[in-house]
């Protein structure tokens, strides 16, 4: 744990002076999980999931977001381009 902390603690040490580490217990998936926050949701994997990121966005204070990698990567790439220039003539 220790060695897989330490890289990304030295990066972020880098850009800021103020560093709060949360540290949460490990939440396991139980049947009253499934039951009751399921939201619609068969898949038990998604259910965690959506479980695990409401907690921590609750403790963080960090809204939740519902984009994907897809569209992260996407504006990326519409911002890196560069813009078109046409000819006049």
């Amino acid at each position: 744990m220790f060695q897989a902390f330490h890289f990304p603690y030295h990066m972020c040490f880098l850009y800021t002076n103020n560093l709060t580490v949360l540290e949460l217990p490990t939440i396991y998936p139980t049947e009253y999980m499934f039951e009751n926050h399921s939201d619609g949701v068969v898949n038990k994997t998604h259910v965690y999931a959506n479980v695990t990121r409401k907690i921590m966005s609750e403790v963080s204070g960090i809204k939740l977001s519902d984009k994907t990698l897809k569209h992260a990567v996407d504006f990326d790439t519409r911002m890196r381009k560069k813009p078109e220039t046409k000819k006049l003539f």
